[in-house]
């Protein structure tokens, strides 16, 4: 598969899974609860762009942005 196709998958299995919907799920088990600013939906967010980018870790994804 090339990265093209991944890019279209994770694309389109976002726009299926809004935020909105997203953070219904997250608000029903708390994860959020002391949260300000690096919500879980933009922690799966940056996940995905770090799985895209084959970044190593974190560190590494962090120092890139």
């Amino acid at each position: 598969m090339d990265k093209d196709t991944i890019k279209t998958t994770i694309n389109e299995l976002l726009n299926e899974l809004n935020e909105h919907t997203f953070t219904k799920l997250i608000n029903t088990i708390n994860v959020d609860k002391y949260v300000k600013k690096l919500t879980a939906y933009k922690f799966l967010q940056l996940i995905i762009v770090a799985q895209i980018n084959e970044f190593d870790s974190l560190t590494h994804l962090a120092k890139t942005l």
